[in-house]
């Protein structure tokens, strides 16, 4: 099993925040996909900060260049994939809940309406709406295909990695 560990002392919050939903949407990318997608995050993080505080954007901060030269092409390249993943990894958790429910000790599993037994085709017409998808099949096989991937090592800055037992 791989650990990562986040070095908050040389990280912004905002770049601790992006890298952590970048290892979680991208275990299995490479380590240049990473990069991207975090610095897009970054990016989007600042122009957020920026639009809801105003006067943050006129004071002198440390900020990597890197962060602020990204165009918005990229950005947009980059946060794309990162948008259906997090969807997808939101289903999958909804779909997860009724089992993990079920496997509490004590529990009485209570199925959602409409559902009139535990299994993942049920549980594919119960997140139908939220996918876009109109054939519960296709919701099998997409969630099948997005955990299918392999995690990775990720060199970072202020990221390192661990390999434990």
């Amino acid at each position: 099993m791989t650990a990562h560990l986040i070095d908050f002392q040389r990280l912004a919050v905002y770049e601790a925040g992006a890298l952590l939903v970048t290892l979680l949407a991208f275990p299995e990318a490479s380590d240049q996909m990473r990069g991207d997608v975090h610095a897009s995050l970054c990016n989007y993080a600042l122009r957020i900060k920026s639009a809801i505080e105003p006067d943050c954007a006129t004071l002198a901060q440390p900020i990597k260049p890197l962060y602020a030269l990204r165009s918005e092409r990229d950005c947009n390249r980059d946060l794309r994939p990162l948008l259906r993943r997090v969807r997808d990894r939101m289903i999958a958790g909804r779909m997860a809940v009724a089992f993990l429910t079920g496997a509490l000790p004590g529990q009485v599993l209570k199925l959602p309406q409409g559902l009139t037994r535990l299994s993942i085709n049920q549980l594919s017409r119960l997140v139908l709406d939220d996918t876009g998808f109109t054939d519960p099949h296709n919701v099998d096989s997409h969630l099948a295909a997005e955990l299918a991937g392999r995690p990775s090592g990720l060199g970072h800055s202020g990221l390192s990695e661990t390999n434990g037992g």
